[in-house]
């Protein structure tokens, strides 16, 4: 490497440091401007208020069930009851159907019978979700997810100071 070589490097590397010097209040601006929030309109601050307001409900139902026990056995009691009276009514149906005279393009007994059987089948799925979720090692675990959500909407509706330490 030459003398003209090296001359060149450290004169290109000196205009890249005062570049960046004189660079550093505007890309601080840039940055500041970049991590601020933008404000809320009114429908998404309405939709954020709604769902603040669901998760809420939905932690107190939470706080309650967890401390009234038999109110949880009896709401898991009335899911399946419900399941099994569908599940009657498919039977039922079933039994009837040969009796009815059906068309030749579409069975409206069968759909029927087919609707009540999913209708049961998903409430059977929603009260082993419930009681799985209701579950003594999974109940802090719920409502902690309940309550970070909580946060992040408050956190959305009332925005702090922003840090702008970070890089």
């Amino acid at each position: 490497m030459s003398l003209a070589h090296l001359t060149y490097d450290i004169l290109i590397k000196l205009v890249m440091v005062i570049v960046g010097i004189a660079l550093a209040p505007l890309l601080k601006k840039l940055w500041e401007r970049i991590n601020r929030p933008s404000p809320l309109n009114p429908q998404t601050k309405g939709q954020y208020v709604t769902a603040l307001a669901t998760y809420e409900h939905y932690l107190d139902q939470l706080n309650y069930l967890n401390a009234h026990p038999k109110d949880l056995f009896l709401n898991l009691i009335q899911i399946i009851l419900a399941a099994l009276l569908l599940l009657t009514l498919a039977g039922i149906l079933l039994v009837f159907k040969p009796l009815m005279a059906t068309a030749p393009y579409a069975d409206p007994l069968f759909l029927t019978i087919l609707l009540v059987l999913i209708m049961a089948a998903g409430l059977c799925i929603s009260g082993l979700f419930q009681a799985g979720r209701m579950s003594d090692k999974k109940i802090e675990i719920t409502r902690a997810s309940i309550q970070k959500r909580i946060d992040e909407f408050n956190k959305k509706l009332n925005p702090g100071p922003v840090d702008t330490t970070s890089p």
